[in-house]
C-alpha cells in the first residue's frame, strides 16, 4: 500500500510536466528508477560516502526493506504518507498553475 501510494504520486507529478503521455509515460518511469534503485545504484558507481547516504535516505527501496521483513517501522510508514503526500501537494500546484496560464 505504502509503496504504491508513493509511486502513484510520483508518476502523477511528473505526469502532469507533460502534455505527451508517452514522455509522461517515460518520465515517470525514469523518476521511479531514480527513486526506487537509486541508493544501489550510486553505490555502484562510486560516489563519496555522504552522497549515497543523501540518496538512501530519499530511496524508496531502503524504507521498504523493513515492511519486507514484516518489521512495520513508523519512521518508514510516515516517510512514505509524507512522500506521497508532498507530491500530490506538487502535483496541484502545476495544475493550478497551468490553469492560470
Amino acid at each position: 500500500g505504502f509503496l504504491s501510494a508513493a509511486a502513484v504520486a510520483l508518476g502523477v507529478f511528473l505526469s502532469s510536466l507533460t502534455t505527451n503521455t508517452i514522455s509522461a509515460f517515460l518520465l515517470a518511469v525514469a523518476g521511479l528508477v531514480v527513486f526506487a534503485g537509486g541508493g544501489s545504484l550510486t553505490a555502484s558507481v562510486g560516489l563519496p560516502g555522504p552522497v549515497v547516504d543523501v540518496v538512501r535516505f530519499f530511496s524508496l527501496d531502503g524504507r521498504y526493506a523493513s515492511f519486507q521483513r514484516g518489521i512495520l517501522d513508523s519512521k518508514d510508514a510516515l516517510y512514505f504518507v509524507w512522500f506521497a503526500g508532498l507530491f500530490l501537494y506538487l502535483n496541484t500546484k502545476v495544475l493550478v498553475l497551468r490553469k492560470w496560464k
